[in-house]
């Protein structure tokens, strides 16, 4: 269903919208005659700055899952009078931790005297201890809190507590090379919080391996156990470097797993800790398929293509508003679904012949060279005849006229003003339309966004 939109009507649907300058209606036809200044509702600026791609891994539960580790407490009293019969008078267990008391773990750490000198990874406060991958394109940490009891066998009580925060990152930002072997480099540190009586001393073994990784020279990808005693407040950590091989491959996806093996003074040793990715999931993909350079990236990660107002101007606003205006808002991250890339050339050009057709009307009154400005973007698999658009009449009709100032307005065409349409299309500067062709590009290239990949779209302004 069409909805024709008056300039009133306009005004009321765009109060809530952030965009910047102004988006008016012209009447039919008026593209390429009317001169007079026309009216134009004022709306919010948009946002400020650049946005990164930081985000949960959208597959969020089971992206890491725990491996073995020192029985549950509750568990292993049933065994106690066993275990006392049999000389073992003090066993280390496990206790569950809630995301409440990872929380309020955070917060104490934060304020505790050590916190200064506590190991400093990405992961912010407001995702430590969950057990869920978070990161970016190109980093990634994990982090989980565990804690441990150590008990008296034969009076069932509880001698020493233990709690322990353990991190992981990995950090491609790097990984870009003319190598066929791109590397990054894979940091880990475990903190021990809190500690009580029996427990307040503890030795550490870790050790960490990418079966699918890469060694020069050959040999393990499990790197050497890192080991060490800690103490309340201390913490042991380690980083080193991981390379993949694609020189007989264009692509390659590996995966990790790690093992943390905590042993108490005189206490029986329990079974390690191990944690290791969901099969399903990607934690690091490498390839050679995007530009020319080898590198690698965090697959389950959505990259964000910022394009600045100042930069892009009337190509950006035009970008923006369709975004706001259209019911499907393409690529705006919390509203609409990602754009997802075309890599197919041919197809591009057969997406950009139908949005901008013979149909098309330029406004001659725009700051020339003009042109015909699509979105979703040719290059993307939301537009054209990917979803069944047969002409570019089909599409909400815009055009952008430059102000005085130098900024831009956007004005839709009155007799097809419609929130339903599949694209939309506009007279836009010829230089500016091209450069947002090129950021996608060079965007593609840098986060490495391959065929059918999603992504989004975030126009922003400086601060002023």
């Amino acid at each position: 269903m069409k909805r024709r939109l008056g300039r009133s009507s306009l005004i009321a649907a765009l109060l809530s919208l952030a965009a910047v300058s102004q988006v008016s209606v012209l009447p039919a036809a008026a593209t390429t005659k009317t001169t007079s200044a026309i009216t134009a509702s004022e709306l919010p600026a948009i946002p400020t700055g650049p946005t990164d791609d930081q985000e949960v891994s959208p597959s969020e539960s089971g992206a890491i899952s725990r491996e073995g580790g020192p029985e549950s407490c509750d568990s292993i009293e049933r065994h106690f009078d066993t275990l006392a019969a049999s000389g073992v008078t003090e066993v280390a267990c496990t206790d569950p931790v809630t995301e409440e008391e990872a929380a309020q773990e955070v917060q104490e750490s934060t304020k505790s005297p050590n916190a200064a000198a506590a190991p400093r990874t990405r992961c912010p406060a407001s995702e430590r201890g969950k057990g869920l991958i978070f990161g970016s394109r190109r980093y990634a940490c994990f982090e989980t809190y565990f804690n441990m009891s150590v008990r008296d066998t034969r009076t069932r009580r509880v001698t020493g507590t233990a709690k322990f925060l353990f991190q992981q990152d990995w950090n491609l930002e790097k990984s870009d090379t003319t190598s066929k072997h791109p590397k990054f480099t894979e940091y880990f540190a475990v903190t021990l919080v809190k500690a009580t009586g029996t427990a307040r001393k503890v030795n550490v073994k870790f050790t960490a391996e990418c079966p699918k990784c890469w060694v020069p020279g050959g040999g393990s990808t499990e790197i050497s156990p890192v080991k060490g005693n800690l103490t309340q407040g201390k913490y042991l950590q380690a980083d080193w470097s991981r390379w993949v091989d694609l020189s007989t491959k264009l692509r390659k996806s590996v995966g990790f797993r790690w093992s943390l093996q905590p042993v108490f003074p005189g206490v029986r040793t329990p079974p390690p800790y191990g944690w290791t990715h969901d099969p399903k999931i990607v934690p690091v993909r490498c390839d050679h398929e995007v530009g020319a350079y080898y590198g690698c990236v965090v697959p389950d990660m959505t990259p964000v293509l910022n394009l600045k107002y100042e930069t892009y101007k009337a190509a950006a606003m035009f970008v923006f508003v369709s975004q706001t205006l259209n019911k499907h808002h393409w690529g705006l991250r919390g509203k609409g679904k990602p754009l997802k890339r075309l890599a197919d050339r041919v197809k591009q050009e057969e997406n950009r012949d139908i949005i901008c057709d013979n149909t098309f009307q330029g406004d001659f009154h725009a700051p020339g060279p003009i042109s015909c400005d699509e979105f979703p973007f040719a290059a993307t698999r939301q537009s054209g005849a990917t979803v069944g658009v047969q002409s570019g009449k089909e599409c909400e009709q815009m055009t952008t006229r430059k102000k005085a100032n130098g900024d831009y307005d956007v004005y839709i065409v009155d007799d097809n003003a419609d929130e339903n349409a599949l694209c939309t299309r506009a007279t836009t500067p010829e230089d500016q339309n091209e450069a947002v062709g090129g950021a996608l590009g060079s965007f593609y290239q840098t986060a490495r966004v391959l065929d059918k990949e999603a992504f989004y779209v975030h126009v922003y302004k400086d601060a002023r």
